[in-house]
């Protein structure tokens, strides 16, 4: 049976584990997953549907690559993402030759921009303007330290993250209607 659980209890779950030793023990049922470890268990509500093939979100190859500093662009997507709107916090990243431009206005018409520089490589016609979630960019970008390689394709196409400290570390962040 597989079982899709929340990013809240996978920490939870980690840190049980780490701790656990050798004996470990995991209950999947319809609803719940229970695991637990010596004295200690967690129980946790399973999430209802099925699970996306994320095989096929994954950019098979990027045209580009675009190196920031993780730290810079989360802090920009954080204050530029302060004037959106409560409901989808949705920014537009403008990703060119050396630059990421992170830009967001409201209904009320307050606007918000910062540009943080970058080291380009690839090939890319023109500028691509993607709208993403300020949150779930910066959700990203705080598991990453120093420097980040942003994986571009077209304003459709997922972002994908690579850590340049971490080889192995690998995120994707879905765009979203801007």
């Amino acid at each position: 049976m597989r079982a899709s659980r929340h990013r809240s209890s996978v920490g939870l779950l980690l840190a049980l584990v780490e701790d656990a030793g050798d004996k470990v023990n995991v209950v999947v049922s319809r609803s719940m997953i229970r695991v637990s470890a010596g004295y200690n268990a967690i129980t946790s509500k399973v999430i209802d549907g099925e699970f996306p093939d994320y095989g096929r979100i994954i950019p098979a190859k990027s045209a580009a690559t675009l190196s920031v500093d993780a730290d810079d662009l989360a802090a920009a997507a954080l204050r530029v993402g302060a004037v959106t709107s409560e409901r989808g916090h949705a920014i537009k990243l403008t990703l060119s030759k050396g630059t990421i431009v992170v830009s967001a206005q409201n209904l009320e018409g307050g606007t918000g921009t910062d540009e943080i520089d970058g080291d380009y490589r690839g090939v890319m016609a023109t500028a691509v303007e993607i709208g993403i979630n300020s949150r779930y960019l910066a959700d990203v970008l705080g598991q990453i330290s120093g420097e980040v390689e942003i994986g571009l394709g077209d304003e459709k196409t997922a972002l994908a993250f690579r850590s340049r400290q971490d080889p192995d570390a690998f995120y994707l962040v879905m765009p979203v209607r801007v």
